[in-house]
């Protein structure tokens, strides 16, 4: 069996969120995917949880043998009920766990629980950033725009590419 196969997607729960912060941290401290400086705690990334799942918002682990390798949800696009339809996603894999097909599996899994949205927007922060942009576009993704020099990462200016399936 190789290692993909031995992925397994579930919903999050308390006990995966010291992992979940620490893949977190690791991608605001050495990646450009995100334009934080600094990492959240646990606690305020359970209370994100919380509010996500509390409003029926799947929360997707995904572990190989084990430890948490990758997370990944959906959040309101917006907070205007006209928008209610429409939901941001948000998939970070450890760096150890990247280009194993992990991203796709949880991607995919979170459209699987998207069936009442009409639209997933992805927002990527780097727009360099090729292999992210090519699993949303493996799964159906199209670039709807790009916002030029809207963050800053280590003092250089970075565009965010948006992404867009409507389902």
């Amino acid at each position: 069996m190789n290692r993909l196969d031995e992925v397994q997607i579930r919903a999050a729960s308390d006990a995966d969120f010291r992992a979940i912060q620490s893949i977190y941290a690791d991608e605001i401290l050495y990646g450009t995917s995100l334009f934080a400086d600094v990492p959240p705690s646990v606690i305020e990334m359970m209370a994100h949880w919380r509010g996500l799942i509390a409003n029926d918002r799947p929360y997707l682990i995904a572990s190989q043998a084990g430890p948490v390798c990758g997370f990944a949800y959906l959040s309101p696009y917006r907070f205007d009920p006209s928008a209610s339809h429409t939901a941001e996603i948000s998939v970070c894999v450890a760096q150890g766990s990247r280009r194993q097909g992990i991203g796709t599996q949880l991607l995919a899994a979170l459209l699987g629980n998207a069936r009442s949205l009409h639209t997933v927007m992805a927002v990527i922060p780097d727009s360099t950033n090729q292999p992210v942009i090519n699993l949303h576009q493996s799964l159906g993704f199209i670039e709807t725009g790009r916002l030029s020099k809207v963050g800053q990462k280590d003092g250089h200016w970075i565009d965010t590419l948006v992404l867009q399936k409507q389902l």
